[in-house]
């Protein structure tokens, strides 16, 4: 598994004076504790040797009653709008008996509070990972923009158990949102009134009440595409390394 935690830019310029795209990228394996450009708060906590392959994993919540914990990753494009990005992850969700709770989400939001649990930011892009509703509900994958629910779908099964599963939530440059959970397309859905955001942050929390489950994350890699405004004169250029940071055991 890679040890190094990648921050980069790809600029890409065209001779005409309309909008660019740059890629920056955020990469986190977590085995050597907090990644540069991040935090956590709450009960989060790295735990060497837990996760896959017996790597580091970020805990977000132990099995325990009334649990919350977020990590949040700080903007990584330098103020520049993301229009688009691409965040893939392995999620683990489990530990707590045939009715665990209360689940968790990905958050993409200017100033995401410390606080946030499964059902997210009230402000900014979420992606809810519910794993208990009232009267016995099945659990279901919900997306919200600005606190306003976009779409639901309603799970047979969301919570992994003791093992990890791949998910990818990616926000196309036409507003179209997908997730992909395990290997299965779940979810599509355009975010119509998506407005670019610069100086944005990248976030997950999960919470636990009197019913309770370990949120884990592990390998997480988050790729963006950015505005960049072009000038008549301007160049193409060649991709340029912004920053490297290498994290060691």
């Amino acid at each position: 598994m890679s040890k190094v935690l990648r921050h980069f830019f790809t600029v890409v310029a065209l001779l005409a004076p309309v909008t660019t795209l740059q890629a920056g990228r955020f990469y986190a394996d977590f085995n050597s504790g907090e990644p540069p450009g991040s935090r956590i708060s709450g009960d989060a906590m790295f735990n060497p040797g837990a996760g896959v392959d017996d790597s580091g994993m970020l805990r977000l919540t132990v099995p325990d009653k009334n649990r919350q914990g977020a990590f949040i990753v700080e903007d990584f494009d330098e103020k520049r709008k993301v229009i688009g990005f691409v965040a893939d992850f392995k999620m683990l969700i489990g530990g707590g008996g045939n009715r665990g709770a209360d689940g968790m989400s990905f958050n993409f939001a200017r100033q995401i509070p410390p606080s946030i649990g499964e059902a997210g930011s009230e402000t900014g892009l979420v992606i809810s990972f519910d794993t208990y509703k009232e009267a016995s509900g099945p659990p279901e994958i919900l997306v919200k923009y600005f606190n306003e629910t976009l779409k639901t779908v309603e799970l047979a099964k969301l919570r992994t158990g003791n093992v990890f599963v791949d998910v990818q939530i990616k926000l196309a440059t036409n507003k179209l949102l997908t997730v992909t959970y395990d290997g299965r397309l779940l979810l599509e859905c355009e975010v119509t009134d998506y407005k670019p955001l610069g100086g944005a942050e990248f976030g997950f929390g999960a919470r636990t009440g009197s019913s309770f489950d370990s949120h884990v994350i592990d390998e997480l890699s988050i790729v963006t595409t950015v505005e960049r405004k072009s000038g008549p004169n301007s160049r193409s250029t060649n991709p340029v390394p912004q920053s490297t940071t290498v994290a060691k055991d």
